[in-house]
C-alpha cells in the first residue's frame, strides 16, 4: 500500500499552526491505491477539479481569457494610486522601505553602485531609474511612445521600412544634468558608444549591435558609427539599424533588458575615467574604473533626485533636483531603506518607513488602518515551476559565449518525456496556492506571458495551462507507460520508484506550496521530495538554485525547482540574458529548446513582426508550444501590493505615458 503522506507535512503543519492550509481533488474516487487525505488537509476546491473525464489535453486547460478576465477582476480591488487632495509640506522627508529576505538572493542590498548600465540587484536598480531615468515614454504594456501623445522629454518616431529611429527633443524642454551640465543627445550617442565597448561578452543578438556600422568601429576600421546621425545642435538623433524589430520597441529600464536604451550617460563626466577600445583589444576599463567615485556617490543623472550618499547594504539618500525639468520636486529628501520583511510592519507603525512593498500574509492588517491605504499593481514576476532539463557549456553563470552550447539531460529520468511533464501540469492546485496559501492576491497563470502581454497577443479562444484533474494526470502517466509496483508507486524505465527533487527557497508561503505538491504528487504514484545540498536543511537561495541549474556542471539531482520568473516589460521570449527560454543563453533556467521553438522565435523578432496580426499569431504558436513542451509549469499571476501612510500624497505604480512612477517622482509629497 502506498505510504500515507510524508511525517514532516504533519510537522511543518503543526510549526506553522496551520489548521486548514490545502486542499486536494474534489470527488476524487479512491482507488485501492491511492491514500486517504490527511485531516489537516480540506476540500474546499474547485468543485468539478476531481470529476473530470480523462479526455484529451485539449478538453482539460483553461483558456487564457477566462483566467484573465478573473484575475483583472482582482486587480479592481486594489487601486494603483490613492487621491488624497490634502495639502502638500513643501520640503519634508519621505521614507522607502525595500524588502529584503536573504535566502531570495545571496548578493548585496545597496552596493553604492549607481552606474545605469551595470546596476546589479534590484535595490542599486530602483535608486538609479530614479536618479537617471530613460528618455523615453513608455506606454502601460512597456512599449515605447511613439509620436507626441505624451508629456516625456523627447518625441520618438520610427519608419520600420529604413529602419530608422527618429529621436528630437520636445520644443522648450531643457535638461540638464545633475551638476548643472546640459543634457543633449550627444549624451544619449555617447551611451550607444559606450555600451559594447564595456559588455564585449553580451550576445550580438542586443540591439545596440545592429546600429549600422558599430562592428567597423569597435573593429578599428572605422572613426565613428555611420547609423548614429546627431544634428549639430545635439537636440536630433536619427539612428539606422541593420535590422529592427517591432520588439526592439520594448523600453529599457536596464541593461538586462535588453532593448533600445533611452538612458543617457553624462559624457563630460564618466569619458575622462574610460577610453573606448576595440574588441579583443585593452578597453581601458579595469577595475579601478569600477569604483571610481564618479560610478558611486559621485554619479549623476538628470531625474527629479540626486544621490547625496550611500550607506552600504542599509540606504541610500537622495536630495531633490532644483533643475528638474519638470518643476521642483516637493520633498527634500527621498530616503530608500533595506528592511526585513519580519520588521516591516513594525516599522511602517512606528513611523519609521512610510512605503514598502508587502508580502502574502502582511495586507489583512492594513485593510481596516485608518493610517495606511493599499495599492496594487501587476507583478512583473511570475511564479513558475522549472524542469531541470539541460544546462550550458563553456559559460560562466551570467555571461554570454559565442563557443556556449546547450546539452540536453541524457540520464533518462522521466522529465525528459513531455507526457510526464505534461501530467504533472495537471497535478498542480493553482486555485488552492492562489486563494489559500497566497491570501487571494493571485490567480492561475494559463499563458507563460505576462497579463499586459497575453490580453493583447492572445485571442479569446487560446487554450491555456491545464486545469487541476488528479485523474487526467494518471491517465497521461498511464499512457506514457509509467506503471505501478506493487508498493503502489509509479517506476521508470529501469523499475526504480519515481523520485523528483525539487528546490525552492525557505519560506512559510513556500513551504506550504511544496506540501501541497507533495501531497498531489503522491496520488499519482511519485515521491516529491525537497532538494538541499545538506539533508534535511533547506539552505537554497535563488541564486544557488539558479547556479545548480544553469551552471556548466549542473546538479542532475536537483529535478525541479520553483522561482519567480521575473517577466519585466518585453513579451519576447528570447533576447538573451532575459529569458528562460532563449536558445543557448545562460539563463535559459529550463535548459530546453527545440527547433520548432526556434522558429516560431525567429517569426516573433522577423520584420514580418510589425505587422500586429503576424506578431499575434506567432505569440499564440509560441505559448501552444510552451505548453506542449512544458519546459516549466505556469503556477500564478500575481498582485504585488504596496503600503501607503496617509500622509504621502501624489504617490502612484501606475506605469504609463501620464503617470510613469519613474518620472513623476517630482509630485510626490507628505502632510506633515
Amino acid at each position: 500500500m502506498m505510504k500515507k503522506i510524508r511525517s514532516n507535512i504533519y510537522l511543518l503543519s503543526g510549526l506553522l499552526g496551520v489548521c486548514i492550509f490545502l486542499l486536494a481533488a474534489c470527488g476524487q474516487e479512491d482507488t485501492p491505491n491511492a491514500p486517504q487525505r490527511p485531516e489537516q488537509i480540506q476540500t474546499v476546491n474547485d468543485a468539478a477539479a476531481g470529476n473530470q473525464s480523462a479526455g484529451s489535453d485539449s478538453e482539460n486547460v483553461r483558456p487564457v481569457f477566462d483566467a484573465l478576465h478573473e484575475f483583472n477582476d482582482l486587480r479592481t480591488n486594489f487601486p494603483a494610486t490613492f487621491e488624497n487632495h490634502l495639502p502638500i509640506l513643501q520640503g519634508g522627508t519621505l521614507n522607502v522601505g525595500l524588502s529584503h529576505d536573504p535566502w531570495e538572493s545571496e548578493g548585496q542590498t545597496f552596493t553604492g553602485m549607481m552606474f545605469s548600465f551595470y546596476v546589479g540587484n534590484p535595490f542599486d536598480a530602483a535608486v538609479s531609474a530614479i536618479v537617471n531615468p530613460s528618455l523615453f515614454a513608455m506606454g502601460a504594456d512597456g512599449r515605447i511612445i511613439t509620436g507626441g501623445q505624451h508629456d516625456g522629454p523627447v518625441i520618438v518616431d520610427i519608419d520600420p521600412d529604413q529602419g530608422m529611429m527618429n529621436i528630437t527633443m520636445r520644443d522648450g524642454v531643457q535638461l540638464f544634468w545633475h551638476d548643472g551640465a546640459e543634457l543633449t543627445l550627444a549624451d544619449l550617442v555617447f551611451a550607444y558608444y559606450f555600451f559594447p565597448t564595456l559588455f564585449q561578452n553580451v550576445s550580438e543578438r542586443h540591439p545596440i549591435y545592429h546600429i549600422r556600422g558599430i562592428h567597423d568601429f569597435h573593429r578599428g576600421d572605422a572613426d565613428n558609427i555611420v547609423g548614429l546621425q546627431l544634428s549639430e545642435d545635439g537636440r536630433n538623433l536619427k539612428i539606422y539599424f541593420d535590422y529592427f524589430s517591432k520588439g526592439m520597441m520594448y523600453e529599457a529600464v536596464d541593461i538586462t533588458s535588453l532593448r533600445i536604451l533611452g538612458i543617457p550617460l553624462p559624457r563630460h563626466h564618466l569619458e575622462p575615467i574610460v577610453e573606448f577600445g576595440t574588441w579583443g583589444a585593452q578597453t581601458g576599463i579595469t577595475w579601478d574604473f569600477w569604483y571610481h567615485p564618479n560610478l558611486r556617490d559621485n554619479f549623476i543623472g538628470w531625474g527629479a533626485f540626486k544621490i547625496d550618499h550611500t550607506i552600504a547594504g542599509e540606504r541610500v539618500v537622495l536630495t531633490a533636483n532644483e533643475n528638474y525639468f519638470r518643476g521642483v520636486p516637493n520633498l527634500d529628501y527621498l530616503i530608500f531603506h533595506v528592511v526585513n520583511p519580519a520588521n516591516a510592519l513594525t516599522m511602517l507603525l512606528n513611523g519609521d518607513i512610510d512605503i514598502i512593498d508587502l508580502r502574502p500574509g502582511q495586507h489583512a492588517q492594513f485593510e481596516n488602518n485608518q493610517d495606511f491605504y493599499l495599492l496594487g499593481t501587476v507583478s512583473d514576476a511570475q511564479q513558475l515551476l522549472f524542469f531541470n532539463l539541460g544546462a550550458m557549456r563553456d559559460i560562466t553563470a551570467g555571461q554570454w559565449s559565442d563557443t556556449a552550447t546547450l546539452t540536453a539531460r541524457n540520464d533518462n529520468h522521466p522529465i525528459t518525456d513531455a507526457r510526464f511533464r505534461r501530467a504533472l501540469s495537471y497535478a498542480i492546485d493553482r486555485m488552492t496556492i492562489d486563494t489559500q496559501i497566497l491570501d487571494g492576491l493571485s490567480r492561475p497563470a494559463t499563458s507563460i506571458l505576462h497579463p499586459y502581454h497575453a490580453s493583447t497577443w492572445i485571442d479569446a479562444h487560446a487554450p491555456g495551462a491545464s486545469t487541476f484533474d488528479l485523474n487526467r494526470a494518471n491517465a497521461l502517466l498511464d499512457e506514457a507507460g509509467f506503471r505501478w509496483d506493487d508498493d503502489g508507486f509509479r517506476v521508470d524505465a529501469y523499475g526504480n520508484p519515481i523520485t523528483i527533487n525539487l528546490a525552492y527557497i525557505p519560506s512559510a508561503t513556500n513551504d506550504l506550496i511544496f506540501a501541497l505538491h507533495q501531497y498531489n504528487f503522491e496520488q499519482l504514484g511519485i515521491d516529491l521530495q525537497m532538494f538541499t545540498p545538506i539533508p534535511g536543511r533547506n539552505l537554497m537561495s535563488r541564486d544557488s538554485i539558479i547556479t545548480n541549474a544553469t551552471h556548466h556542471n549542473p546538479n542532475h539531482n536537483m529535478h525541479m525547482f520553483l522561482v519567480d520568473n521575473t517577466v519585466r516589460i518585453d513579451p519576447n521570449p528570447d533576447p538573451v540574458w532575459l529569458s528562460p527560454w532563449g536558445h543557448e543563453s545562460p539563463l535559459n533556467l529550463a535548459g530546453f529548446t527545440s527547433e520548432r521553438i526556434q522558429q516560431v522565435l525567429r517569426r516573433i523578432n522577423s520584420f514580418e513582426s510589425w505587422n500586429d496580426a503576424y506578431r499575434a499569431d506567432a505569440f499564440r504558436e509560441w505559448d501552444r508550444l510552451f505548453h506542449e513542451y512544458m519546459p516549466a509549469i505556469t503556477q500564478s499571476w500575481r498582485l504585488d501590493l504596496t503600503a501607503v501612510n496617509r500622509r504621502v500624497v501624489n504617490y502612484t505604480l501606475v506605469r504609463g505615458s501620464h503617470h510613469d512612477a519613474v518620472l513623476q517622482w517630482h509630485l510626490v509629497g507628505v502632510t506633515s
